[in-house]
């Protein structure tokens, strides 16, 4: 089913790594808790098996779509019936060893923008502190 999308709230921030460094961890699921934990408790599976995402103690199912070569990663889940949204991410180089990281995310219908701005901005800067080690 298709209809009209939602708004979005977009974030960036320029990282100290290099854009590899920052999809291996953006490719990696399992790793979604370090960095949003707002979004996921625990992610299990596998790319064969699929993903399924812990929050709260409600599990929920996950496609994960990596392209390394345009620098792109999106996590994507049902999010009413028939109705898939979800986050994407976008890593392009600033020099050799910076890159920026840009995320959008579906504005849920009863959230603020601001609200969802701060837990995204929160993500971004923990994402950040993971793949620089200074968290």
């Amino acid at each position: 089913m298709t209809g009209p999308q939602p708004a979005a709230t977009t974030s960036s921030r320029v990282v100290g790594a290099r854009p590899a460094a920052v999809l291996a961890v953006l490719a990696d699921p399992r790793r979604i808790p370090e960095w949003a934990p707002a979004f996921a408790d625990a992610v299990d599976g596998g790319p064969d098996a699929g993903w399924s995402v812990t929050k709260d103690g409600r599990t929920f199912p996950l496609q994960v779509t990596v392209d390394p070569a345009g620098g792109t990663v999106a996590y994507l889940r049902e999010v009413s019936p028939g109705r898939t949204g979800g986050a994407r991410l976008r890593v392009d180089p600033v020099d050799g060893d910076r890159c920026e990281v840009t995320m959008s995310v579906p504005l849920p219908p009863d959230d603020a923008e601001g609200d969802v701005r701060t837990v995204l901005d929160a993500e971004l800067d923990r994402l950040a502190q993971l793949v620089t080690g200074s968290g």
